[in-house]
């Protein structure tokens, strides 16, 4: 567990993870809002987003991050030989993956919130010798965050944990 500062009041708290740096106060005090704002969409569907800002104190940007939270799905299962499958959807649309990212998600996801360096990631992927894999890694897992995460540059699932390597949560 670490300890950070809370982006919302600035208060020191036991930061557990989970994509949102707030104490348990400010995150309550969040999804009250959220729940107010989606109310407010279902009761004005043809209100605009800087209305629907304006008119509940909450930026463009929140919307649109809430939005997609609802919108994004994963949905893990198993295949005929009892292998790991991820279908992830967008808005009910399956999200289009290479096959090296689905390899790395699939991997990942197979073994959550353990952390594997790029070279381990490089291993299983590629099965091969990882030498000089850091940086290919590096694009792959920025790829996949770019396609996933609400907010690429404050990931809730492909977390970095320097000098160590990545994990999914």
């Amino acid at each position: 567990m670490d300890v950070k500062n809370c982006r919302g009041c600035g208060r020191l708290f036991n930061y557990i993870g989970g994509g949102y740096f707030l104490c348990p106060a400010c995150m309550e005090a969040l999804d009250k809002k959220f729940q107010v704002v989606k109310k407010y969409i279902q009761d004005n569907p043809k209100a605009t987003m800087t209305e629907i800002s304006q008119d509940n104190d909450v930026s463009i940007n929140q919307i649109e991050r809430w939005i997609r939270e609802e919108r994004l799905t994963f949905e893990c299962g198993f295949d005929e030989d009892n292998n790991i499958t991820i279908k992830i959807t967008m808005d009910g649309e399956e999200v289009s993956l290479t096959p090296t990212e689905y390899e790395i998600l699939k991997f990942l996801m197979s073994h959550p919130k353990q952390v594997f360096s790029p070279r381990q990631i490089y291993s299983e992927v590629w099965k091969d010798t990882p030498i000089g894999s850091e940086g290919t890694v590096a694009v792959h897992i920025r790829h996949l965050r770019e396609k996933l995460e609400i907010e690429p540059s404050d990931p809730r699932h492909f977390k970095v944990v320097w000098g160590q390597g990545y994990k999914f949560e």
